[in-house]
């Protein structure tokens, strides 16, 4: 049994949280001492807890001990809980109430909060919590003023998170309706994941549709993974290599896309190894594509880098919260914001490196890199413009001549 005491406003708030699972009346019946057994230690935030998978806790709070001029809640950061259940007891350890008492109840299923009653009636008040799967929570209680203000400012980082893929995603659709390029919807396709994903971790898709299992992100990122891969395969210029590289990275793609494929279709099969799995083989795909491109030059090939390891950070993320429950929303909310944005960057970066390039091909001969025709007679219409005075001489190398009549036009070129 883990024990801890958490302070509010300069009063200490007893509070235990006891592994164990016993029903809610065979907990209550012991329940004092089970308490009175245990060293309490003080705790002054919010506690970070590993939960085991299907092990279920009990938080109990010592409600004689909550001063009484204001209302608290006991929440938890967590909204796709197997189980959770609040409960009340008098002084007889007598269950009072067996409801969920929201303080907020339209945002309850982003983030499961309680409202602590300070009846006289109530002696203790008990939540019940468990997951299906090991994973790092957040439990905590504080005062009612301090939950809404902080609850309402996670609810405006969901909404600037998610109209920063839906910017993403605009960006993709312009890019692909002008350019007609495959690559653009696969990656439009990989930020419409994304965001479902997203939403199933925050608790965000009660709001809009029913259904979505916290068990679903694992699939739904799983194919966000391969959508991601494919984008790579041409972004980073895979598909124009005559290596080993390439045939390397069209095996490995087509590992990805079939393990989603079954996990699609085979009920039976672990959907979190495979999930793993997926983000393994899209590491690897990625650190091939690194190998590749660091060997090369020039600020394409950076553009190309940047943009594999901003997918591969993603995808390790991924890999450490959804795969091995180990971190917290606000951190993977956070490396998802500035990946995304990172992607949208990189592929305007890319976009004005292009137009760079036409306009120096526009101006300079693509052999010798030199000025050519064309910006000569800009340059003259400026000085004209300006009415300024220059001087204009034309020569024509002899050797230059013999050498392109000789041996040709690419061997004069190159010397």
């Amino acid at each position: 049994m883990y024990t801890f005491t958490a302070t509010l406003n300069a009063a200490e708030l007893p509070v235990w949280l006891i592994n164990t699972d016993d029903p809610v009346f065979i907990v209550s019946q012991s329940l004092q001492q089970k308490l009175d057994d245990k060293h309490k230690v003080n705790m002054l935030e919010p506690k970070t807890l590993r939960l085991k998978a299907h092990s279920s806790y009990w938080l109990v709070i010592d409600l004689n001990k909550l001063p009484s001029n204001q209302d608290y809640v006991v929440y938890i950061a967590e909204p796709n809980l197997t189980w959770k259940k609040f409960y009340l007891l008098d002084d007889l350890l007598q269950i009072q109430n067996k409801d969920r008492l929201a303080s907020l109840v339209s945002l309850s299923s982003v983030r499961p909060h309680w409202l602590v009653d300070h009846n006289r009636q109530n002696r203790w008040a008990l939540l019940n919590f468990q997951h299906e799967h090991a994973i790092s929570i957040e439990v905590g209680v504080v005062s009612a003023k301090t939950f809404e203000v902080n609850l309402h400012q996670t609810i405006l980082g969901y909404g600037a998170i998610l109209g920063v893929l839906v910017l993403c995603m605009f960006v993709c659709g312009v890019y692909y309706f002008i350019s007609k390029r495959f690559k653009y919807l696969t990656l439009n396709a990989y930020f419409v994941l994304v965001t479902i994903g997203f939403m199933i971790d925050n608790g965000l898709t009660s709001f809009f549709v029913s259904g979505l299992e916290w068990s679903a992100k694992w699939l739904i990122n799983q194919y966000a993974l391969c959508f991601g891969a494919y984008f790579l395969y041409h972004f980073a210029a895979i598909n124009r290599l005559k290596s080993h590289y390439k045939s390397v990275w069209i095996a490995l793609l087509g590992v990805s896309i079939i393990t989603a494929i079954m996990a699609s279709l085979l009920p039976q099969l672990n959907l979190q190894s495979s999930y793993i799995f997926s983000c393994i083989v899209f590491l690897m795909l990625a650190g091939i594509a690194i190998t590749i491109l660091y060997k090369g030059k020039g600020e394409r090939t950076r553009l190309r880098l940047l943009m594999v390891l901003t997918l591969s950070v993603q995808a390790f993320s991924w890999l450490v919260w959804n795969g091995f429950g180990v971190g917290n929303h606000t951190m993977q909310n956070v490396i998802l914001l500035f990946t995304s944005l990172a992607i949208s960057s990189l592929l305007l970066l890319k976009d004005r490196h292009r137009i760079s390039s036409f306009n120096y091909s526009m101006t300079h001969d693509a052999d010798t890199k030199l000025p050519n025709k064309q910006l000569l007679l800009s340059e003259i219409m400026k000085k004209v413009a300006h009415k300024q005075h220059f001087s204009v001489m034309l020569f024509r190398p002899h050797v230059l001549v013999n050498a392109r009549a000789t041996f040709g036009y690419e061997h004069a070129n190159n010397w």
